[in-house]
């Protein structure tokens, strides 16, 4: 190879290593329309901050589109649900802050006021068992 033609390719390359990608529009892992993808036109791959830097800004936008379609479409039934919600049943809600704050205590102790009654329940239950077991072998095989 001539000292000429290692210089035009080296020019040609110079001139491929100035546009190092295209963008070209491509489908979009995020399932957005329109994500811009790299494809490279020499064999050098281009600074990988450059291909973050895309994919955050098209990540943004995707973001930033979805938001506005919750505020739009999402937020306004769920704001009209509560609202319903609350005033059917504005009757359960306690005002006075005292009580509120009784409230947590009285739900605890309530249900633990209720466990004598279980475990003697489960204890009847438990001598209907032990009961059958030693008589179990005067049962009929319809109960056992």
């Amino acid at each position: 190879m001539t000292f000429e033609k290692s210089q035009k390719m080296r020019a040609r390359m110079g001139k491929q290593l100035q546009i190092a990608h295209q963008m070209v529009k491509g489908p979009n892992p995020f399932g957005a329309p329109g994500f811009i993808a790299c494809v490279h036109t020499t064999g050098r791959a281009p600074d990988r901050s450059v291909i973050m830097s895309q994919y955050v800004q098209r990540a943004t936008g995707v973001a930033k589109q979805a938001a506005e379609v919750f505020s739009k479409r999402v937020v306004p039934p769920a704001v009209e649900y509560y609202n319903a919600t609350m005033a059917k049943n504005a009757q359960y809600v306690v005002k006075d802050p005292a009580a509120v704050d009784k409230l947590g205590k009285q739900l605890v102790y309530s249900n633990l006021a209720k466990l004598p009654v279980m475990v003697e329940g489960a204890q009847a239950e438990m001598n209907i068992v032990k009961q059958k077991w030693a008589g179990r072998m005067d049962l009929p095989m319809t109960e056992v």
